[in-house]
């Protein structure tokens, strides 16, 4: 406690008031609020960031390059060709694959599969590379949660053309 004398009185500083309000936290009291860990159901999702960047054939960054990944989720890169995203990724899945196309229509793509942490967080995806592509673009299918479509009511449809072609969107509760 801190004790100030001002003016022939005895202040109690904010810090004492404070300490004198706040609750015991005995080391029984912290083990306690450690976080639990808890069994993940089958179909549980962990959050999880991707981060890296993309470059041209040259070496040079790529800029307003579009990065998805087969879990969903897209990123433009930034004047220095990096792209930072975060998806839910099913807590079975040991690796991702993600794909850049670059800016402008060109056929210059790049692609990775990246591996899953076992403790999910941030993701380092290595330099992509664009290179000249081959005339249809990568695709693929996710090999892990439920079947491809939807299991619910489409509302909205909406086609929009990011610059490497037309894209088919379907709005609803799926």
């Amino acid at each position: 406690m801190t004790f100030l004398w001002h003016e022939s009185r005895l202040v109690l500083s904010v810090l004492a008031v404070l300490s004198l309000l706040a609750p015991d936290t005995s080391a029984q009291d912290r083990r306690l609020n450690v976080p639990l860990a808890r069994p993940l159901g089958k179909n549980a999702l962990a959050p999880t960031v991707f981060e890296g960047f993309v470059l041209e054939p040259d070496g040079d960054p790529a800029a307003g390059a579009v990065v998805v990944s087969s879990a969903g989720g897209k990123a433009v890169t930034d004047w220095s060709g990096n792209f930072r995203f975060e998806v839910c990724v099913p807590v079975e899945a040991e690796s991702i694959q993600i794909t850049a196309v670059a800016a402008g229509g060109t056929s210059l793509t790049a692609s990775s599969s990246v591996l899953l942490p076992a403790p999910f967080g941030p993701v380092r995806v290595g330099p992509l590379l664009l290179a000249q592509g081959l005339p249809c673009s990568p695709r693929f299918l996710p090999t892990f949660g439920g079947e491809p479509g939807t299991n619910g009511d489409v509302h909205a449809w909406a086609v929009f053309d990011d610059g490497g072609g037309p894209t088919l969107y379907a709005g609803g509760y799926f």
